[in-house]
């Protein structure tokens, strides 16, 4: 590589920089913004933290718990095989009403009626299979609890067959009988319209979503209280700024319940590691300095040992070396936006920044033919809901120099393989923009238990 120490032009290539930059980041904050509304729309509307009271709840959609019971005396027939015959028959009693959710009761049961009744459901199954495999039966009963008898006794009998599809085609029989004793049982469980206040307990702030149909969010009194029907199993996530999601599923019977909120907590602080151009090694660290979306980074970009494969096999000749090593290291400062809510797994990203080159070697400090730029950095992050992520970014990069000849020499092998450059002039070149650099890596920003541990204390 060639070194020259820093000329006249150095003043001249700075200034150049700032107004590049005030050209690339101006439109990147105005994408920022509409993006910004575009994911608060996404996300609803969310009542503002305040002290509301219960928020009492009678949800269009529910479910209503109904336990199966198998007995089978069977011959010939593997455990797999009754398990298919079990699957493809609740498959098709399930698919009468989506409100209806089927537990299989533990074996060691004997009264299923006192089982049903101690857990506040409405109705039970019980599935007798007897037979073989080239002829089985299987003999269908529901109930309701409004009834000792039963609303559904239906006797079904085929050969068994490996095909899952044609397997399920042989209870359709059982669809219009079932119907009837479903609605029994939910016609039971709306009746009753009994009630019980399941209460979150958590972080002023934090959005419930799952319980109703719009977010509800955590009062300024640390709560928040949703009087629901009963006994229904009703699912949540709770979402926080600087939070990783919380998901779960409450069953409520007679008894009130509270629920504490343990969120982890996320650093404002992340770490990244990623592969420029799939060959040199860059490492950065960022900061959040208000919530999860507007971050700044901090980082170094190192051609002291590249492994650049794919650069080595299209250059002509057989000496083209596979790792290579440049005594330069980018220093690059960014400030960037994600986009959509935290709880997404995949959130977009643009940021804008600046560089600068440094040369280590004979001479120490800035390099001579291009000491800095601009680059604009647009991508993906997956994997948002947890504290690993993969990252991709495209990183188009805007070189100032005065030498366009001398600043060629300059560039890492790799690039002058690829010849990505996009040159502005062939003599006295003032700009060389290289729009297809891009980088592979992930991305770490950790959970903060003990802190929240210290704070919930």
């Amino acid at each position: 590589m060639k070194v020259r120490e820093p000329g006249r032009t150095r003043l001249k290539c700075l200034t150049s920089i700032l107004l590049c930059f005030l050209v690339l980041t101006l439109p990147a904050t105005r994408i920022m913004a509409l993006g910004g509304s575009e994911a608060r729309q996404q996300g609803g509307p969310a009542s503002e933290p305040g002290d509301a009271g219960t928020v009492a709840v009678v949800p269009d959609e529910f479910t209503v718990t109904v336990y199966y019971r198998v007995r089978e005396k069977t011959e010939g027939l593997a455990a797999s095989e009754i398990r298919s015959l079990v699957d493809t028959l609740i498959g098709r009693l399930a698919s009468v009403d989506d409100a209806l959710v089927f537990r299989p009761v533990p074996p060691d049961v004997e009264r299923l009626r006192t089982y049903t009744f101690e857990r506040d459901a409405y109705g039970w199954v019980e599935i007798d299979l007897t037979g073989e495999r080239t002829e089985f039966s299987a003999r269908v009963r529901a109930y309701s609890v409004l009834s000792a008898a039963a609303s559904m006794d239906e006797l079904v009998t085929g050969p068994f067959d490996d095909q899952l599809r044609i397997l399920s085609i042989i209870w359709n029989p059982l669809v219009e009988p079932f119907e009837r004793s479903a609605r029994q049982i939910l016609e039971t469980a709306l009746a009753e319209q009994r009630t019980s206040v399941v209460t979150f307990a958590g972080d002023p702030g934090t959005v419930i979503v799952g319980i109703t149909q719009e977010p509800q969010r955590i009062g300024t009194d640390g709560q928040l209280a949703f009087e629901l029907l009963i006994p229904f199993a009703y699912e949540y996530e709770a979402r926080g700024t600087l939070r990783y999601p919380q998901s779960g599923e409450v069953f409520l019977g007679e008894e009130d319940q509270v629920i504490e909120l343990t969120q982890s907590r996320k650093s404002r602080f992340f770490y990244d590691g990623s592969l420029s151009s799939l060959a040199y090694p860059d490492v950065a660290v960022g900061f959040h300095p208000v919530n999860d979306d507007v971050f700044v980074q901090l980082g170094l970009e190192s051609y002291i040992g590249g492994f650049v494969p794919i650069a080595a096999s299209e250059a002509s000749g057989s000496n083209a070396p596979v790792f290579v090593s440049e005594p330069l290291t980018n220093i690059h400062l960014q400030a960037g936006r994600l986009f959509r809510e935290n709880h997404e797994n995949v959130r977009p990203f643009v940021s804008a920044g600046l560089f600068m080159r440094f040369v280590h070697g004979p001479y120490w400090g800035p390099e001579s033919q291009s000491p800095g730029g601009v680059q604009l950095r647009t991508g993906i992050e997956v994997g948002s809901r947890s504290p690993w992520r993969f990252l991709f970014s495209l990183r188009p990069t805007l070189y100032l120099t005065g030498n366009g000849d001398e600043f060629a020499v300059t560039v890492p092998y790799s690039y002058r393989r690829f010849e990505t450059g996009i040159n502005a002039g062939e003599k006295g070149l003032s700009a060389f923009l290289d729009p297809f650099a891009f980088s592979l890596g992930v991305r770490f920003q950790p959970r903060l238990e003990e802190e929240r541990e210290e704070a919930d204390s």
